[in-house]
């Protein structure tokens, strides 16, 4: 191949690249902005609608995605009460896919694509125990008490 043909074969892979980085960079601006404290399901169209005080909201912050970088889930430790305040909802604020994982299965977002939000209501008192399957250093806790 000449010299010519390499410059030209590097420049079309650089445009490519800087295309796909500004085709994502759209997509998360403005084909899928997300709204913190609700959310609606098509397939069987189930709305939630949060106050400020009856969920509690858990970030999966920018630079989460690296040992490295951001803590996992902020905050990593809550504390609900099961008629108050017993639905969480975690937001992927990443440019990592990410996920909310129980360790005793009982609740899992496999694949939270930056952007995607997860919203489980914790129905009895316990000790939840949570990961993400992507990145082993991500754990987080959920104590949910009962109302009484």
């Amino acid at each position: 191949m000449s010299q010519s043909q390499t410059t030209i074969a590097g420049v079309i892979i650089l445009v490519v690249i800087v295309g796909a980085i500004a085709s994502l960079g759209y997509f998360q601006v403005y084909v899928a902005p997300s709204v913190f404290v609700s959310t609606t399901t098509t397939s069987t169209t189930t709305t939630v609608s949060c106050t400020r005080t009856s969920c509690v909201n858990v970030t999966i912050p920018m630079g989460a995605g690296t040992p490295a970088g951001a803590p996992g889930y902020s905050p990593d430790f809550i504390t609900v009460v099961i008629g108050v305040n017993n639905t969480v909802v975690w937001k992927n604020n990443d440019t990592s896919i990410h996920s909310v994982t129980a360790r005793d299965n009982s609740f899992n977002d496999a694949t939270m694509h930056p952007g995607d939000i997860f919203i489980h209501t914790f129905t009895t008192p316990g000790k939840y125990e949570y990961y993400c399957i992507y990145h082993v250093w991500m754990n987080g806790t959920v104590v949910v008490k009962s109302a009484s």
